[in-house]
Formats: structure tokens, C-alpha cells, sequence
């Protein structure tokens, strides 16, 4: 685990180093890791947490789903170097370190993992391949601030205690509990393994015999996480208070969740207790926990939607239409590069499954495909079938060593070097696969070049491109319309009405609805999806095209083509 850690944060670290300087310079390489620091600023100097960006929102706030457990993270690694740097700079190493450190624990859970099933002699590999992997590498690079490879970490560790307790090792129910309240209270998409991880225990007491641990397992998962889970949301409730049913972040919903998960799990130690074997066992424990989580589920529908859930169907096409990490698999590339190396995983899994024949191995092909599957709806959940990827390629090497004696080393080498290049080359083949998905930009504006102009405007409420209000947030002292938080769903339909505005030789309502008093445009800018479904005559394609209607005065432009308005 050691070796792997250390060989996921050396790679991570050679990965970025083309990009170091700007990254130490402040240059982060996405938006989100920006308001990560915005909202780590403002609870700086308040002195509390916060779940709210002050500034967004014209002014009003935008309330953030992301809990509070990887700001304390954040926040103990900017405190040794404080001592050394200023809270600003402490914070932007901290975010630096993040990534290394990250899919440094995430390579070496997913070695440990898969353990069982490995020689020791090839877990290292898993280091290896893992940072070839897009959908790892993306969110693990130094700067980028991200919960995502920490989310991946815990669903890891959740499997595989669940793992060893579905095999018999009882205490395995209490990690696995742990672990999968700490993936929820990092993000609630880790819902679907933690359920996942809780049925892997269920099936192992369905086909074990009573008086082995099991039962014992399942009881100390089910209680573990309800515990957790409880002490987490009385520590971070969400911004509604305790009994506020948020499903994009943990609250009194996964309270629910963690009941009905303690009440299966000793519903099946009190089966074991009284003696019930046979098909009497297994119909009374998949009924109860059939209708346990089923009612939680009849209660909080929404949960099975994800934070679409929370949106009209209008909202959802407008605001995740602009995600491109919420995008499918559709392309050549991104299939290639986001899906294959779940394929690759899901492949052994079933391989396995063939030669061992069991109701659990059964049970995991049906978990790898759902996977899988995740990956191709959204390009965001691929990382859950890199790490899947990752962790098969020991488990496919380790079989060769038994299969060849001395007389077939050659053969044994072809073979291995054969299915490495097939787990190394074939999603990395996606990255160089052209299949023209990608447009080129006439010009590209950075915010960094526009915060001169945007000084005289502190404390007024701009307009700008949705993707730059992280950015402004962080660089400059203005207001921003709206950002891509659902959260903060009414203040990007107001942004995404004003741009889609119609020419007019007067301020549209669109526009006052936002309080802009001035708008930050790019001339000669790739046409925007916001605006992609009319006709090219809005507000947005007349500042593109350096258009401006009557009711905007020019500021200033930027050496980047960055140009300022004021609206009269």
C-alpha cells in the first residue's frame, strides 16, 4: 500500500509538472476549484462555516451542497504552512496538494482492495494504470480542488470491508459502515455503492450458515452507518437545518437510509439468534430488506434522480446541458478514454465469476456493469469504472504465475506484457482518437487579463460568462448574476435569460431582472450553448460579433480581447 501510494503521488506530480508555474502562479485549471476557495476564504474571515458564496447570486448568495469535511481537510493542510505563507497562498497549496495526495490514498486502497484476489507481487501495477486513466487523472492533477478522487477513495474502501465480510470476518461490517458514511458526508452520490456494499453483506449471509459471522457483519454495517451518519448530519446539517431533507448532501434522508439498514442488519442477527436456516432464511431477510428500503425509497423518491431531481425538467436541460462533465459517452474518444477501462474491469469480473460460480460473483458482474453503465450516461461517474479498471489489471496477471511453469516463462511474459498493454494502451487510445468532437476558438478571454477593468466596478453586480463566476469571485471584488450550482438555480435562469435576450434598442427586462451595471464580453468567441437553439440575434451574439446595442457603453478592453460595457 505504501509503494502505491507513493507511486500514484510521484506520477500525479510528474503528470502536472507542464503546468506547475501557472498553478503555483493561481492559474487553477477549473472552476470549481476556485469557488472551493472563494467559500474557504469567506469562512477565513468570518471566522465560522458557511455553506454560501456571499457574492453570487447578484448579490444574494448561492447556498453550496459540497459538506464541510473536505474544507476541514483543506483548511489542516493550510495550517502547517501558514506558518510560512499568507492564508491566501497557504490555501492555494493546500488545493496543490490535494490531487497528489488524493489519488496517492486512492491507489493504494485500490490495491488493498483487491488483495484477496492478487499476488502481492503484481498489486503495484494498479499504481501504474491508474494514473493513465483519464477519468482519474482529470480530477486528481495538482490544483484541481476537487471532492471527486476522495468520493472514489471511500466507495473503495466500502467495497472492499464489504468484501471481506461478505467472506466471514465480522468486523469488516463496522469499517464498511464507517467508510460508507464518510462517502456520503463527501458527496451522497457514493448512495448507490453504499447500498451496493450493504447487499454484498446481505447475499453473504443469505448463502452462509447460521452460525458463522454474516449476520454479525451485516448487523455492524447497518449500525455503523446509521451512527455515523447521525453524527455527521449534527455536526454539518444542511443548510435547511436537521430535519431539512436534502438528498444532494447528507441529512435526515441517509438517516432514513442507515435505519432501514440497521433494522435489516439485526433482523438478520435475530434470524441467526433463533435458529432459521434454509429458504425460511433467506425469504424473510430479502423480504424485510425489500420492504425497508423500498419504503425509503417510495418516501424520497427524488433520491434516485441525483440533483435532477431537485429541477424542473426546463431547468435540468437548460443547466446540465452545459456540463460537459455530465455529458454521455457518445463520442469515440470519450468512450475510449472514460468507459474502456470499466469494460476492461467489468471483463474480469466476469471471468471470475465463470470460474468460480457463485451467487456473490454473480452479484458483483451485475455491480460492474451498473458501473459501466454510469460511466456512459455521464462522463463524471467514469472515474468509479477507471478505479474498477485499475484494481482488475493485478487481478488479471496474478492467475498467470500458476497457470505456466519455468518451461513457458516466454509464454508467461508474452501473456503479461499482452494484457498490461491492453489495460495501459486501450484507453489511452481515446485521448489520441480525432473524431472531431472538439471546435477550435476564434479567441479565448481569460478573467485574469479583465480584473483591471472590472476594479471600478467592485461591489456592483456583472455580467459575465457563467463558467468565469468562480473565477471573478476569486480574482476580483464584484457581483456575479449566477454559476453552475444547482443550488443556485434561480440565478443562472436570470443569467441565461438575459444572454438569450432579443436585440432591442432598449435594456431588456431580461437584463434589469439581473441588476447588471455592466457586462464582461469576448469578441469572436465560439458561439455559447446557451444561445445555440435561436437564431443568432441575441444579447450575447451582438457582443460576440463586437455588435453592442445603443443601451451599452464601451469601458475598456482588455490586451486579450476581454471588452467591459456599462449599461446606461
Amino acid at each position: 500500500m505504501l509503494l502505491c501510494f507513493v507511486l500514484g503521488f510521484l506520477q500525479d506530480l510528474l503528470l502536472g509538472f507542464s503546468q506547475s508555474r501557472e498553478v503555483m502562479d493561481g492559474a487553477l485549471p477549473d472552476p470549481d476549484s476556485y469557488m472551493r476557495l472563494v467559500r474557504l476564504h469567506d469562512m477565513m474571515a468570518a471566522h465560522a462555516p458557511l455553506q454560501a458564496v456571499a457574492r453570487d447570486a447578484s448579490g444574494a448568495g448561492t447556498v453550496l451542497a459540497w459538506s464541510h469535511l473536505l474544507d476541514s481537510l483543506l483548511l489542516l493542510l493550510a495550517w502547517p504552512l501558514g506558518w510560512f505563507l499568507d492564508p491566501t497562498k497557504s490555501l492555494l497549496w493546500a488545493g496543490i496538494l490535494l490531487g497528489p495526495l488524493s489519488v496517492g490514498l486512492l491507489c493504494a486502497s485500490t490495491a488493498w482492495a483487491c488483495a484477496p484476489l492478487t499476488d502481492p507481487a503484481w498489486r503495484w501495477t494498479t499504481a501504474v494504470v491508474a494514473l493513465t486513466y483519464a477519468p482519474i487523472v482529470d480530477y486528481a492533477l495538482p490544483g484541481v480542488i476537487h471532492h471527486h478522487i476522495l468520493v472514489a477513495l471511500s466507495a473503495t474502501s466500502t467495497v472492499g470491508w464489504a468484501f471481506r465480510g461478505a467472506g466471514g470476518r465480522a468486523s469488516a461490517g463496522w469499517q464498511a459502515g464507517l467508510w460508507a458514511a464518510i462517502g456520503l458526508w463527501f458527496s451522497p452520490e457514493t448512495m448507490p455503492f453504499t447500498l451496493m456494499a450493504f447487499g454484498a453483506l446481505g447475499l453473504g449471509w443469505m448463502t452462509a450458515r447460521p452460525e458463522r459471522a454474516a449476520g454479525r457483519s451485516v448487523c455492524a454495517m447497518g449500525t455503523a452507518l446509521l451512527l455515523v451518519v447521525m453524527l455527521v448530519v449534527a455536526v454539518d446539517p444542511p443548510s435547511g437545518g436537521f430535519w431539512a431533507p436534502q438528498i444532494d448532501r447528507v441529512s435526515i434522508v441517509y438517516v432514513w437510509m442507515g435505519l432501514a439498514c440497521l433494522c435489516i442488519g439485526w433482523a438478520a442477527w435475530a434470524l441467526d439468534r433463533a435458529g432459521f436456516a434454509g429458504v425460511r432464511r433467506v425469504v424473510i431477510g430479502g423480504f424485510l430488506a425489500a420492504v425497508l428500503l423500498g419504503a425509503w425509497i417510495l418516501r424520497y423518491p427524488s433520491v434516485t434522480l441525483g440533483p435532477s431531481g431537485l429541477l424542473t425538467r426546463e431547468q435540468s436541460r437548460a443547466f446540465f446541458g452545459l456540463i460537459a462533465e455530465m455529458a454521455p459517452a457518445d463520442t469515440v474518444s470519450t468512450f475510449l478514454s472514460t468507459v474502456l477501462p470499466g469494460l476492461l474491469g467489468a471483463a474480469v469480473v466476469i471471468a471470475m465469476a465463470l470460474r468460480r460460480r457463485t451467487v456473490l460473483w454473480g452479484y458483483a458482474v451485475l455491480c460492474s456493469l451498473f458501473v459501466v453503465a454510469l460511466g456512459i450516461t455521464h462522463i463524471r461517474f467514469g472515474t468509479y469504472g477507471a478505479v474498477l479498471g485499475a484494481g482488475a489489471l493485478p487481478v488479471a496477471l496474478s492467475p498467470l504465475r500458476h497457470r505456466f511453469g519455468p518451461a513457458h516463462f516466454r509464454a508467461k511474459a508474452l501473456l503479461r506484457i499482452g494484457v498490461a498493454a491492453v489495460f495501459l494502451l486501450g484507453p489511452f487510445a481515446g485521448l489520441l482518437a480525432d473524431d472531431g468532437s472538439d471546435d477550435d476558438h476564434d479567441t479565448v478571454c481569460s478573467v485574469r487579463a479583465a480584473v483591471p477593468l472590472l476594479a471600478p466596478f467592485a461591489g456592483q453586480v456583472v455580467l459575465a460568462d457563467v463558467d468565469d463566476t468562480p473565477e471573478l469571485l476569486y480574482r476580483t471584488g464584484v457581483l456575479t448574476v449566477g454559476s453552475l450550482y444547482h443550488s443556485n438555480i434561480a440565478g443562472f435562469m436570470r443569467l441565461r435569460a438575459a444572454w438569450r435576450s432579443a436585440a432591442s434598442r432598449v435594456e431588456p427586462e431580461a437584463l434589469r431582472n439581473t441588476g447588471a451595471a455592466a457586462i464582461l464580453a469576448c469578441p469572436g468567441a465560439a458561439r455559447s450553448l446557451l444561445v445555440q437553439d435561436l437564431p443568432p440575434q441575441t444579447l450575447l451574439d451582438q457582443l460576440d460579433q463586437d455588435r453592442p446595442p445603443p443601451w451599452l457603453a464601451l469601458v475598456a478592453r482588455g490586451a486579450d480581447g476581454s471588452t467591459l460595457y456599462r449599461v446606461r
